[in-house]
Formats: structure tokens, C-alpha cells, sequence
């Protein structure tokens, strides 16, 4: 059995999980989700709490909250960006780590997109909204403010700021016809108060805030280009798209200081603004 040992918000979780899903898959063996880590709400500073998210999906693995994985190897993430030697894990190890790059499951994309598919439909009063962003050029744009709001979020990740939005809203005014915005945001205010004044073709058409990630994700999901922020979930939320020419705006810097190499974090199409 392939352990993955799960920390962090849905975005994380998901990363995890392809990694040991595709680890799993590679030794025709079966995959555990170590919960052990969200469930210690044992204090600690400047540190957000995570719940386990994974099951708005229909994903193939098993759940432990408290199991002795003593006899397994165990394997830390070394580097942030790429490292090709884990793809060579055997079974009966457990892997500990992020694994933010689409190369750790590349070979298995479709597993994973089957994986990551909702349990749950839209309900009624979305369902006109999602088909709407299917048939137009409807652009996402993922507004993470969330990171002011903690100390340790604040220094390492940073927020992407009103000039990256802007250039990425012109970027892709300039590539495709009458584009339609879509904004996701943990700020509405702030976007409000920004983002529906400052671009002469743009303006928010709805505000997704308050859904749970099912509907939330889904949505988001639905829309056919992206401008994402320094997020797991906005990258999630760009890659699920099902259109094959979406334009994926990411920001060029994904952490407000270098201390880790992004260079395999964004898939080769999108684009560095």
C-alpha cells in the first residue's frame, strides 16, 4: 500500500493525492490517505487549521485517522520543485510532502481528472450559471486575499496585488472575443471596490463567496479561461478546465520571497505574467 499523508487546504490535498495515486497505480497497489496531521489540533502558532476536503469527490483510496505506519518506508519531500527520483517509490511506503507539479502524476492525467470529478451536481439555481460559462469566453479569476489575514501567509506567499490582475485582464482581453469575468474571491469588498472600476471591458459579472468547495470548485471549474492567483486551489481550479485551448494566466512570482524553485510548479502552456 502507497500512504499519503494529507496537510494543508483542498488544493494541497489534492496534490497529495495524485502523487500517491499515481505511486499506487505504478506497484498495482492500493492507496491510503493518512489523516493524522488535519485531525492534531494541537496548538500551533500562525498556523490554520485544515479539514479533510477530498470527499466532494469520487476518488480511490482509503481513509486512516489513526494507524501505525511504522513498518513502511517513509519518504520527505526534498525540494520544492520536481525531483524524478520519487517516482521510482515502491510499496509500502509512505510519502510526506506537497508535490506541486503536474510531472509527479503526468502519466496519469486522465485517472486523475476521472478521480476529481464531483460527487455532486450544481444545484438548480447554478446550473444556469455554469452553462452559461461553458458556451461563452468565460475567464476565471481567482482573487486570494486571504493571505493578509495571517502572519505567516502575509511573509511567505503574499498577495498577488491590482497590477497583476490588470495586465492579466488585458493579457487575455487582447486574445480572445468579448470575454466574460467571472470572479472567485475570499475578498469581496475589495473587489468590489477595485476590480469593477479600474478596466473599461471588464466588469464582474457574479461574486462567488459563500458556497461550499463543491459548488464553489465546480463552478469555477466550468469556465473556459483562467486568471489564477499564487494558489494550489486556483491551480487545481485552471487545470480541471475541460477546454482544450484555455489560456491560463498564473503570476510570475508564486511566493513573495524565492526560498523554493517554482520552475516545475505551472504546466508548460500557461502563462507567466
Amino acid at each position: 500500500m502507497i500512504v499519503a499523508k494529507l496537510k494543508g487546504g483542498l488544493g494541497n490535498q489534492m496534490f497529495q493525492y495524485a502523487f500517491g495515486r499515481y505511486l499506487a497505480i505504478k506497484n498495482n497497489t492500493n492507496l491510503a490517505l493518512d489523516l493524522s496531521y488535519l485531525l492534531d489540533r494541537r496548538p500551533r502558532k500562525f498556523f490554520i487549521f485544515r479539514d479533510y476536503e477530498l470527499d466532494i469527490f469520487n476518488i480511490d483510496a482509503f481513509l486512516y485517522e489513526d494507524y501505525d505506519f511504522s513498518g513502511y518506508s517513509y519518504f520527505k519531500e526534498k525540494y520544492f520543485h520536481f525531483d524524478s527520483e520519487v517516482l521510482n517509490i515502491g510499496d509500502n511506503s509512505m510519502i510526506d510532502g506537497y508535490w506541486q507539479s503536474e510531472k509527479y502524476f503526468k502519466g496519469i492525467c486522465e485517472v486523475i481528472r476521472n478521480d476529481f470529478t464531483f460527487k455532486n451536481s450544481l444545484p438548480k439555481d447554478l446550473i444556469e450559471i455554469s452553462e452559461k460559462m461553458r458556451m461563452g469566453n468565460s475567464v476565471c479569476i481567482h482573487v486570494r486575499y486571504g493571505y493578509l489575514n495571517n502572519l505567516r501567509d502575509r511573509f511567505f506567499h503574499g498577495f498577488v496585488g491590482l497590477k497583476y490582475i490588470k495586465n492579466s485582464v488585458d493579457f487575455i482581453s487582447k486574445k480572445i472575443e468579448n470575454p466574460e469575468f467571472y470572479i472567485f474571491s475570499d475578498n469581496p469588498k475589495w473587489c468590489k471596490d477595485y476590480l469593477d472600476i479600474k478596466f473599461a471591458s471588464f466588469y464582474p459579472e457574479l461574486m462567488f463567496t459563500n458556497f461550499k468547495n463543491t459548488d464553489y470548485f465546480q463552478l469555477m471549474t466550468d469556465c473556459r479561461h483562467f486568471i489564477i492567483s499564487n494558489s494550489s486551489f486556483s491551480w487545481w481550479g485552471a487545470w480541471l478546465s475541460d477546454n482544450p485551448d484555455k489560456i491560463v494566466i498564473a503570476p510570475k512570482r508564486w511566493f513573495r520571497f524565492s526560498f523554493n524553485n517554482t520552475r516545475d510548479l505551472l504546466p508548460e502552456k500557461w502563462i507567466r505574467l
